[in-house]
């Protein structure tokens, strides 16, 4: 749930931003859209990075979860063998 706040806060933060750059900004409309495309592409990547960075937590904590699944079974059939 942490991941997608951050994701909606961001998008908002942005739209909020290039809103209030519409309203404020005296320049031509064309320059205006290539600052908006500008700052919307560096929300994209920044969100982009994000997502890979909790992306490679979560496989990185499926690893060590398989690992920790494996040992604990070698653990119960050494077990099984042993006591029979």
């Amino acid at each position: 749930m942490e991941t997608s706040k951050l994701i909606g806060a961001l998008a908002v933060g942005a739209l909020a931003g290039a809103a209030i750059g519409l309203l404020f900004a005296p320049e031509k409309g064309s320059e205006m859209r290539n600052k908006i495309v500008s700052g919307a592409k560096d929300v994209a990547e920044d969100i982009r990075k994000k997502v890979m960075e909790k992306a490679n937590l979560l496989q990185s904590k499926a690893h060590e979860a398989r690992e920790f699944a494996d040992e604990s079974l070698g653990k119960v059939r050494h077990n099984e063998t042993f006591n029979q």
